[in-house]
């Protein structure tokens, strides 16, 4: 099963899968509205997206799986071991998928006990936001996939050393557009939807802080996945689950939508924790804490630095959001450096990830060679 995942381009496929979902929704979608068929034309719109994704998946992969060396040429029918294990592996991420969504509609349900019109309508706008996050976090997710998988089969002694420094990156992306976002919270808020959202705030500005340590727990369900045990990625997802049961009613009785945020935090620190401890245990896997927390510290302290500076510069939302993320960006990249939170192999390693990339690439050479540029400054002081 390893090696099928080996030889399939799992990471393009996914992305074109999902491309070709939100094409045939949105433009199904439009035309059924259109054609006056209302809430019934989004529905199925909605769906026929999801069936025309499935029933593509299904055609690639039976390709994918054919033998080449069928009898006279012809490609045989997949091998029914192959299916079997196509099943058994996603069997469980089907699972857990069905767990976290449930989950999601439980906390939409306790919120509709507990919760006003407003404050729900401010949750769903803080949640909306937070997205900006997740166009950090996902893509990162995808790439780490297949790299798990690579390396699982060119041997687990390389696996210790990719989850590393997979985590740190991760953070080193994801920990400040998290900061930056709860930092701006009321900026964003306001820019976006307006003053009647304000009650929004500091919903967006507690989940996105929460978000800062959501990388380590996408490090290690790419890894279960990547490394073919997808049974942990469940366990892990019902755990979440049975924490979330219980407590977000409890919470939502005393703090209302606070509450649900507080007891989504609760579960996934769970999930976290039971994942962190099994890897550990099955990969002796080391995770260099005094570099992870110097990124936490670079992106806590650039997020002060911008927020107070952009307040005292500009009170109107949208010039303070541009001014404050460009201070961001600066503080960030110095204090990193000035903390000597990356090493020589951290910038050759982030120099081949970014520098093949056009306009990104461009920026984080420029980054890169500024924070090397400190770096080495920094190692002459000692000396000296």
């Amino acid at each position: 099963m390893l090696e099928l995942r080996h030889r399939s381009r799992k990471g393009p496929i996914s992305e074109a899968l999902a491309t070709l979902q939100a094409l045939v929704k949105i433009s199904l979608i439009i035309a059924l509205l259109l054609l006056g068929f209302q809430t019934w034309g989004a529905v199925l719109g909605h769906v026929s997206g999801y069936v025309a994704a499935a029933i593509t998946g299904l055609s690639i992969s039976i390709f994918m799986l054919r033998d080449r060396n069928g009898p006279q040429g012809r490609r045989s029918i997949p091998q029914i071991s192959h299916v079997k294990s196509l099943i058994s592996y996603g069997l469980p991420l089907y699972a857990s998928t069905i767990f976290t969504v449930m989950a999601q509609q439980y906390n939409n349900v306790v919120l509709a006990w507990f919760a006003s019109n407003a404050q729900v309508g401010s949750y769903v706008a803080a949640i909306n936001l937070s997205t900006i996050i997740m166009l950090v976090s996902t893509p990162i997710a995808s790439v780490l996939y297949p790299s798990f998988s690579r390396l699982e089969v060119m041997g687990r002694d390389k696996l210790s050393k990719a989850f590393e420094l997979a985590v740190k990156y991760s953070i080193l992306l994801i920990a400040p557009t998290a900061m930056f976002v709860s930092a701006f919270s009321k900026d964003l808020v306001i820019t976006v939807y307006g003053e009647g959202f304000r009650s929004a705030i500091p919903y967006l500005s507690l989940y996105a802080a929460f978000c800062s340590i959501i990388p380590l727990l996408s490090v290690e369900m790419s890894y279960f996945n990547g490394v073919g045990l997808p049974r942990k990625t469940l366990a892990s997802t019902i755990i979440s689950f049975l924490v979330i049961l219980p407590l977000s009613p409890i919470l939502a009785y005393f703090l209302n939508v606070i509450g649900v945020i507080i007891a989504i935090i609760i579960s996934q620190l769970a999930a976290m924790i039971y994942a962190t401890n099994l890897i550990i245990k099955m990969e002796m896997i080391h995770l260099n804490g005094r570099q992870i927390l110097k990124i936490y510290l670079a992106s806590a302290a650039s997020a002060a630095i911008s927020s107070i500076t952009s307040s005292a510069i500009s009170s109107h939302p949208l010039p303070s959001l541009i001014i404050g993320g460009i201070l961001f960006l600066a503080s960030y990249i110095t204090l990193t450096a000035l903390l000597r939170a990356l090493d020589e192999e951290d910038y050759l390693n982030l120099s081949r990830i970014l520098g093949g990339l056009r306009l990104v690439g461009r920026l984080a050479k420029v980054a890169i060679s500024y924070m090397r540029l400190i770096d080495e400054r920094l190692s002459r002081s000692r000396k000296a």
